[in-house]
């Protein structure tokens, strides 16, 4: 597993991280859920991030966002928020990278190539969401195989990904709340207080 730099920090981090979400779908029973996050650990996934940051007393210098091949051409975060980012020495944590596998079923990316686009970028981890061994195992190859693009690699991949991307169909995370947990589950929010009910209530 190659290791990055996270940010300023100077913490040495896995290229390639695993996302959480996956782990808690009712397809992933709790032995696959244990064996997949062992293995990850045991191949060298660092998943202990924010302890390293409490053990040394710095802020936690690092910002997760959605990063990937439609990003690139829709509400970017590649283009308005990472340079600031990579300005600043603040680390990246790319997630979404094939948002939920909705990005394949344009049929103008592979996964491979989705997590190469990712590992691409200034990024210190590149998050991806893992509920099978096979995803996990993809996940390695990525990261194995991974070569930094030519400009005209890079180019023709967006080139393929542009039309597509255009109006987010593909990022439903951006567009929509289907993502949104308390969208679907709005009790989590609570009341509001009574100050703030009162306001709604003036004339």
């Amino acid at each position: 597993m190659p290791y990055r730099t996270l940010g300023r920090t100077g913490e040495k981090v896995s290229a390639i991280g695993i996302g959480g979400w996956h782990i808690g779908l009712p397809k992933v029973d709790e032995k696959l859920g244990i064996r997949i996050v062992r293995e990850a650990i045991d191949r060298g996934i660092h998943l202990y991030m924010l302890e390293v940051a409490r053990e040394n007393g710095f802020t936690f210098d690092a910002v997760q966002m959605p990063l990937n091949l439609m990003d690139a051409h829709f509400r970017s975060f590649s283009k308005l928020v990472l340079p600031e980012l990579v300005k600043d020495g603040i680390g990246v944590l790319a997630m979404k990278t094939l948002a939920n596998g909705s990005i394949l079923q344009s049929k103008t990316v592979s996964a491979i190539e989705c997590l190469h686009y990712a590992l691409h970028l200034p990024t210190s981890v590149v998050i991806t969401g893992v509920d099978s061994m096979a995803i996990l195992d993809q996940a390695f190859e990525a990261a194995r195989t991974f070569k930094p693009f030519s400009d005209a690699e890079l180019q023709a991949l967006l080139a393929r990904t542009r039309e597509a991307a255009a109006r987010g169909q593909y990022e439903p995370f951006k567009t929509s709340s289907i993502y949104d947990g308390t969208a679907v589950n709005p009790k989590w929010l609570g009341e509001e207080p009574p100050e703030l009910q009162a306001l709604m209530m003036q004339d």
